[in-house]
């Protein structure tokens, strides 16, 4: 996470295939938030793609909404 200016961004979030499910990436969401806090920085925002339903849903829960989409462009190469 990185705070400025009043916000925190979220990026990269993963979660271990062993502890998917256990509550872990909640508790690291949780974490970061009181340090948004510590840092002034208590509005939150996050990316995530979009077809990671899982994280989606924790997100959700977690009361963020979609604000606006994104895509990663890669080179086509010609041989």
């Amino acid at each position: 996470a990185v705070a400025d200016d009043g916000w925190t961004g979220v990026f990269g979030m993963a979660t271990l295939p062993l502890a998917r499910g256990s509550g872990a990436a909640r508790c690291v969401l949780a974490a970061l938030a009181e340090w948004a806090i510590d840092q002034r920085a208590d509005n939150m925002y996050l990316q995530v793609e979009n077809n990671n339903v899982a994280a989606l849903r924790l997100y959700e829960q977690a009361g963020f909404t979609p604000v606006s989409e994104y895509h990663y462009r890669t080179a086509i190469y010609a041989r």
